[in-house]
């Protein structure tokens, strides 16, 4: 999951004006993120790094002085993005969803075997499960 957001990042560093800087957040997963960028080609003085938040509203609310006013891509898990939109606007920023680590590939429709168990799919209700909590979760606070 990080290293699909990580290239994704990285991919829409690269769409941008030269010179824009690519933030890393994560307390966990920043550093191994930078390492990812760094050797997909991006210049270290273009990468910033959160090393404090620990989830996205706190990731929102320390970046809100960096990003007030400017266009940003937000790269995050396609599962994540709506419950990440919400928070980053909450703080006033006007993002742009960038989504990665897609859990439904283009193609993957209905067909026969899909009414079997598998474990995927598991993988894919337990996210979904807890994006619509996070989202429930977030509105209550008031984040949202």
């Amino acid at each position: 999951s990080s290293l699909a957001r990580v290239v994704e990042g990285v991919r829409s560093h690269r769409l941008q004006e030269p010179g824009c800087m690519l933030v890393l957040s994560g307390a966990e997963v920043a550093a191994g993120m930078r390492t990812v960028a760094l050797d997909l080609g991006v210049p270290e003085e273009q990468i910033v790094l959160d090393l404090v938040s620990r989830d996205t509203g706190e990731q929102a609310r320390l970046l809100r002085g960096r990003l007030a006013g400017t266009s940003f891509a937000l790269v995050t898990s396609a599962s994540h993005m709506p419950r990440a939109m919400g928070l980053f606007r909450a703080q006033g920023l006007a993002p742009v969803a960038a989504p990665a680590d897609y859990l439904c590939k283009p193609g993957s429709g209905w067909s026969f075997y899909s009414v079997f168990p598998a474990a995927s799919r598991i993988r894919t209700s337990e996210r979904g499960i807890h994006e619509t909590l996070g989202l429930l979760w977030s509105r209550l606070r008031g984040q949202r």
